[in-house]
């Protein structure tokens, strides 16, 4: 195992190899990552993600959306 990579925005990146059989590697992999994640939940590790929230406004700011959800009714 090569160890952390890199630190991203939502990620850490740790980079490892492991040799398989001809076309296992893709069982393989999913084996290693569902251990990985296991693992993670074990020691209390959370995966980070992304959060977006949208505010569409309040009162007359908003008089556009209402207007359009009304258009398509």
């Amino acid at each position: 195992m090569f160890g952390v990579d890199s630190f991203a925005n939502s990620a850490v990146i740790i980079k490892f190899r492991i040799k398989t059989l001809p076309i296992k590697q893709w069982e393989i992999m999913r084996e290693f990552n569902r251990r990985l994640k296991n693992r993670f939940d074990e020691l209390g590790i959370e995966i980070p993600f992304p959060h977006q929230t949208l505010y569409w406004g309040t009162g007359k700011d908003n008089d556009w959306m209402r207007n359009l959800s009304e258009t398509k009714r």
